[in-house]
């Protein structure tokens, strides 16, 4: 997070929105989108070298695409480092971000207290024991 210390108090954050990704085509816009609804927010897909049109339909999602290593931590840093937001987020491809979801990871950082914070999840197939994850 980097220092507010020439920002008025009224300035929302800005936040940047990282997916690593690899083989998503199908997921990924749906996971930009949700980000790309919040306000003040860019949305950075470090691809891990996918052989299905994953960048393509990150870009057009309006996503930014950055190649990357292979390796979610290895694209999730990369990531990081290419980010101009005061506020990192990181997004699985097959996720999507709540409505006003935004407004509450500003709400939660506002706290001087909280350095980081989840969402909780719910996962749309029904495999057995996937309810466990959740």
């Amino acid at each position: 997070m980097l220092a507010d210390v020439d920002r008025p108090s009224d300035v929302p954050r800005s936040i940047t929105v990282v997916i690593p990704a690899l083989n998503e085509e199908l997921r990924i816009p749906e996971a930009v989108r949700s980000a790309l609804e919040g306000f003040r927010v860019s949305v950075i897909v470090v691809d891990g070298g996918s052989q299905d049109q994953t960048c393509r339909a990150a870009e057009v999602a309006g996503a930014q695409v950055l190649q990357g290593p292979r390796g979610r931590a290895l694209q999730m840093n990369a990531g990081a480092a290419a980010a101009d937001g005061d506020i990192l987020l990181f997004l699985h491809a097959d996720s999507q971000l709540p409505a006003g979801w935004d407004m509450a990871v500003r709400s939660s950082l506002a706290s001087e207290e909280v350095a980081a914070g989840a969402f909780r999840f719910k996962v749309r197939e029904r495999l057995p024991g996937i309810r466990l994850v959740e």
